[in-house]
């Protein structure tokens, strides 16, 4: 019967051991899972609901092994967030459908603002009017721009390449036989010029939507007509005053939605 008895317990012993080894796995299994769950939040902005009620957002910062989220929140503080605390935790859809600007530049029209509509995530259609400063006409300009990173990264780099107003002379005619800058002038006009251009540059938006952000572009004419003006034009005995150069600079302040 001793025997009997010592077979039982080791029997129970077993199955004892097998259960509690079945139920640290299968903890184990839901705690790695639940890790991947959260890993794909890092890198992110996300809107968290906790069981208490309150609500935050912030950007993953990492995925700690205890299950914990390291945020930094909108006002730039960070924050630790338990896994068990969390009710509800969603991504933060950023803004990637286009965005609009204003600024100085050819694709600003010379003076105006700019609208980009995001065909796919790295190509955008780009079209500005605005003036051109010293003629009636407006200035415009249409093109694209590809992107080097995707819309979560904070700086894009960029290429593009544009057709529309490069710049313009105004001439302005005096009654005296020689110029000189206390007589008044009597009438002025203006020629405008228009090209293609390409250029470089790098965009940054910033809030948890990235939505409020700012561009600067490095920018070539191709084929510059206003300094070939500028230079028939001395030649016929014109003052000129300025500069016609090739290489122009863009800047502007730009919403994105």
């Amino acid at each position: 019967m001793k025997g009997k008895d010592k077979m039982t317990d080791f029997a129970r012993g077993s199955k004892l051991f097998c259960i509690c080894f079945m139920l640290i796995i299968s903890l184990t299994l839901i705690s790695y899972a639940e890790a991947q769950d959260l890993i794909q939040y890092q890198g992110k902005t996300v809107d968290i609901l906790l069981k208490s009620g309150l609500r935050i957002k912030g950007k993953v910062l990492a995925v700690n092994q205890d299950g914990s989220l390291s945020l930094r929140m909108s006002s730039g503080f960070p924050m630790t967030v338990m896994e068990d605390e969390i009710d509800l935790i969603q991504l933060v859809k950023i803004a990637k459908h286009g965005s609009i600007g204003a600024g100085l530049g050819i694709p600003y029209g010379i003076l105006g603002l700019n609208l980009d509509l995001n065909l796919i995530e790295y190509l955008t259609l780009s079209a500005g009017i605005g003036t051109t400063l010293f003629s009636d006409k407006p200035g415009y300009s249409i093109g694209g721009r590809l992107y080097l990173a995707s819309a979560e990264k904070t700086w894009r780099p960029r290429i593009s390449a544009f057709y529309g107003t490069i710049g313009g002379i105004q001439i302005t005619y005096y009654y005296d036989e020689y110029y000189e800058p206390s007589i008044e002038p009597f009438s002025s006009d203006a020629e405008v010029f228009y090209g293609p251009i390409v250029g470089i540059g790098i965009s940054s938006y910033w809030g948890q939507r990235k939505n409020y952000g700012i561009d600067i572009d490095l920018i070539y004419i191709l084929d510059n007509k206003v300094a070939k003006r500028a230079e028939e034009m001395e030649s016929e005995g014109y003052i000129m005053e300025g500069s016609y150069g090739s290489v122009k600079f863009s800047f502007g302040v730009r919403y994105a939605f």
